[in-house]
């Protein structure tokens, strides 16, 4: 059947690195890019090939933008927004997806790297997130410890998935958000970052060597 398939797809090339790590760097910028060109079209997933079978008009598309939000000599923190179709209309995506790496080793740096998630961050970060997104229900379905664990990599079924990117005043951390169709605690957000500058995060830090590469 006829269907449409439609990628556009922008990310960065950083120049100037010796050949290895260029390479890593690189590569791994591009990959973050064409995520969801992988999920749904090179390596596509049985929900979507049965989506795009079931769908009397079926498509396959992604627009991927990028953002530097940040860059020195030893770091560079992108941002990348991805609006997809991933089997038919009715299955329209907007993800948020970040990369923050080291341009000294390709250190791929993530949240669980750089922030003791303790109880004191949860509050903290909560109540940022929650004055972000105007809504004092806002991860009100989620435990402190549940919230922990997700900002530690674990998206719970790949519905919190954590992120944080650099800028001039200081760093964001939240969750891009990909909630199920009939999900109740659903408030229609994609994605949710709470701001720190600088200042605030600081008794937050752990040790990793991000911190002396944005100083």
């Amino acid at each position: 059947k006829s269907m449409v398939i439609d990628f556009q797809v922008k990310y960065p090339q950083i120049n100037g690195l010796d050949e290895k790590t260029g390479k890593k760097v690189n590569d791994e910028l591009k990959n973050c890019a064409m995520e969801t060109v992988d999920k749904i079209y090179t390596n596509p997933s049985e929900s979507v090939k049965e989506g795009v079978l079931a769908s009397e008009y079926p498509a396959l598309v992604s627009y991927v933008d990028y953002k530097i939000s940040y860059m020195n000599n030893e770091f560079v923190s992108v941002v990348f927004q991805d609006y997809s179709y991933q089997g038919d209309s009715s299955t329209y995506y907007v993800n948020l997806r970040t990369r923050n790496i080291s341009l000294k080793d390709g250190t791929v740096y993530e949240v669980k790297d750089i922030i003791n998630t303790n109880e004191a961050f949860i509050d903290d970060w909560l109540d940022r997130m929650r004055g972000e997104a105007g809504d004092e229900a806002m991860l009100s379905e989620l435990s402190r410890g549940q919230m922990e664990e997700a900002l530690k990599g674990d998206s719970l079924d790949g519905v919190y998935v954590a992120n944080f990117f650099a800028n001039a005043n200081g760093i964001e951390i939240g969750f891009d958000l990909n909630y199920k169709e009939d999900d109740t605690n659903n408030l229609g957000y994609a994605w949710v970052t709470a701001p720190f500058d600088f200042g605030d995060i600081r008794e937050y830090k752990t040790k990793s060597a991000f911190w002396k590469a944005i100083d």
